[in-house]
């Protein structure tokens, strides 16, 4: 029985773009099989990786969040030194 790494290791890979594999190495070393563009590296291991759609709405979501919980914080402070929750 062979396992996932034998069998990747035995397909052929198309380099048909004509910048050879991608150039990134992952954490053990190991290297990208995708196909490299102009800069070296593949589309995911780019400067601007590919990211998925609702990435870029939780980053905002998570920001404005952020931001809410801060401004709370500085309100509810204000209104406490001011006299309105406490003697």
């Amino acid at each position: 029985m062979r396992n996932a790494a034998s069998s990747n290791l035995a397909k052929p890979i198309n380099y048909s773009v004509g910048f050879g594999p991608c150039l990134h190495l992952g954490p053990r070393g190991e290297r990208c099989t995708r196909p490299a563009l102009e800069d070296g590296v593949c589309e995911l291991h780019g400067e601007h990786p590919v990211l998925p759609r609702w990435f870029d709405w939780a980053r905002r979501f998570a920001a404005l969040l952020l931001l809410l919980i801060l401004l709370w914080i500085v309100l509810a402070d204000f209104l406490r030194e001011a006299g309105v929750f406490g003697p």
